[in-house]
């Protein structure tokens, strides 16, 4: 896990929120919700194609902890000669019989023979010698505990992260996410070239308002290429430092627990003596997929306007495949609309361009007649660029036409090849710059590596984002609930300063969503509150 720390005995909520695509093959936990999956998959079935394939998981239901998924580790995890130890005990890991694996933390008696007061106990729960996976979307349903001085995380672990050869290609320790009891900060790490000298790390920090209230997910996809993180649904980080790793990676859930200077303050874990013991990691769910595609086909940046803006669509299939999916690099996703017609996509290149060309990178239910339209606003009015009629086939569609200017970009969808409305990999757009605007803050903010702030919030119509950020490439998105990308304020790189962008709501409506602010090393979510 963290804190250059090998695993030295490898040898060893509101409920949950689903996915549409995750009730197959899983054991709910009531004869109702029995009744509500074989409906859900009946109008699944008829209504969506097959997504990534559910290959292992664990829903935590009975009593007892599944002894063919998983083993207990226990020893003296976090030895302190000067202080309490830490241990791993199995007592420690167990299920509540509603449906939850808890993995616990508290005090206990001191357990060696040193003169400590009384030592510190937390559980883990790893799939070695049952289940390992290379590549695939590997997800946990979670509530982070309460009280400060230890840590919990869900991460993949195989036994060649030792191997010291400058990469991470042949094992790499995966902790896709490291969270605490006493902030709302949580991490996704990679380490490799083992735990010695050679070791290498990365990290990339979240904080999110109220990551330590209800259940979040924490997911992984974990491509051939690329690793990219995930929490509730919206994207954290991707990277493809120190080579991804090929080498399979078993499962690991734990807490921990050091009473070492390192780990009892303020930029880890903090004091475990300000605790009020014992306190809980609570878990809903642990599911692990085969991808579709293993190879993370994207674009660079540069390659097309459209890339990773944000995009919205007259409808979708669920949020496997909304509207984001189209401009996401990944041509192994999709936008999936609705059946029937019409039906449109609209992207938000952030600044006007002239548009001179269009690459539609169609599924199977491609559309037949379409137009490729542009605006100044998301409401219009709209100017049409070229009206496709008759068009046979899937696949990539490439339109070049006469460039005319616009920010935002719209592909209306008059009929599709059947009843079952559009289906779209990629949509990529190019062209040249016209206009490029973007807002500096009035008032500077206090100095912080990464600040967040709105107002006002709750808002009806209109809000302003005030941010501090070290400078290089800044992105500031809006998403709902659901994950999807409603709006983007801002992707551009920018010095070291404060800043400020405007999100007007008037396609939204009421309800609560959040900001995402991204650089290289950090992301940053703020819950925002539309009142209409």
């Amino acid at each position: 896990m963290n804190m250059l720390e090998n695993d030295k005995n490898a040898s060893q909520s509101p409920r949950r929120n689903k996915r549409n695509e995750q009730f197959k093959g899983i054991a709910v936990k009531s004869i109702f919700k029995k009744m509500t999956m074989v409906c859900l998959m009946i109008l699944l079935r008829a209504s969506m194609m097959p997504a990534d394939e559910l290959v292992w998981y664990d829903e935590f239901d009975g009593t007892t902890i599944d002894p063919a998924k998983w083993d207990k580790p226990e020893y003296n995890r976090r030895q302190n000669s000067n202080g309490p130890d830490g241990w791993w005990l199995r007592e420690e890991s167990f299920l509540d019989g509603d449906g939850h694996l808890i993995i616990r933390a508290r005090r206990i008696a001191n357990r060696n023979s040193d003169n400590d007061p009384y030592d510190y106990a937390t559980g883990a729960i790893r799939s070695y010698g049952k289940f390992e996976q290379k590549f695939g979307r590997f997800e946990v349903s979670c509530r982070l505990p309460r009280q400060p001085g230890w840590w919990v995380a869900y991460w993949l672990y195989s036994d060649s992260v030792g191997n010291e050869n400058g990469s991470g290609e042949d094992g790499t320790e995966i902790d896709i996410f490291e969270g605490f009891g006493w902030t709302d900060e949580v991490q996704h790490a990679l380490h490799w070239d083992g735990y010695g000298d050679a070791h290498q790390v990365i990290g990339h920090t979240l904080t999110m308002e109220e990551m330590r209230t209800g259940f979040h997910t924490f997911t992984l996809e974990w491509y051939e290429n690329l690793y990219v993180f995930y929490v509730d649904g919206i994207e954290t980080w991707r990277t493809d430092a120190g080579g991804v790793s090929k080498v399979p990676a078993y499962v690991k859930v734990t807490g921990e627990l050091s009473t070492e200077s390192w780990a009892i303050n303020t930029n880890w874990a903090n004091d475990p003596t300000k605790a009020v013991w014992p306190d809980s990691f609570i878990i809903d769910y642990v599911r692990v997929y085969e991808l579709d595609a293993t190879v993370f086909d994207a674009p660079t940046p540069n390659d097309h306007l459209a890339y990773r803006k944000t995009a919205g669509a007259s409808s979708d299939a669920g949020s496997r495949y909304s509207a984001r999916r189209a401009t996401d690099g990944n041509i192994s996703s999709r936008w999936q609309s609705a059946p029937g017609a019409p039906q449109w996509l609209t992207i938000d290149l952030l600044n006007s361009y002239l548009i001179h060309k269009v690459r539609l990178d169609w599924a199977a239910q491609h559309g037949v007649d379409y137009r490729i339209e542009v605006a100044d606003s998301i409401d219009g009015p709209w100017t049409e660029c070229i009206h496709v009629t008759g068009n046979g086939q899937r696949g990539s569609v490439t339109h070049e036409f006469e460039p005319r200017a616009g920010r935002f970009v719209r592909l209306y969808g008059l009929q599709g090849v059947d009843d079952g409305g559009f289906s779209l990999y990629e949509m990529a757009v190019y062209g040249e710059e016209n206009t490029a605007v973007h807002g500096k803050a009035d008032a500077p903010l206090a100095p912080s590596p990464m600040v967040l702030q709105n107002y006002p919030n709750p808002f009806n119509a209109a809000t302003v984002f005030r941010c501090h950020v070290p400078g290089g490439r800044v992105r500031l998105t809006i998403h709902n609930l659901a994950g999807q990308q409603v709006a983007a304020l801002a992707d551009q790189h920018v010095s070291a300063g404060d800043y400020a962008f405007t999100w007007t709501a008037d396609a939204c409506t009421s309800g609560i969503y959040l900001a995402r602010l991204q650089t290289d090393n950090a992301t940053v979510l703020r819950k925002v509150v539309l009142q209409k």
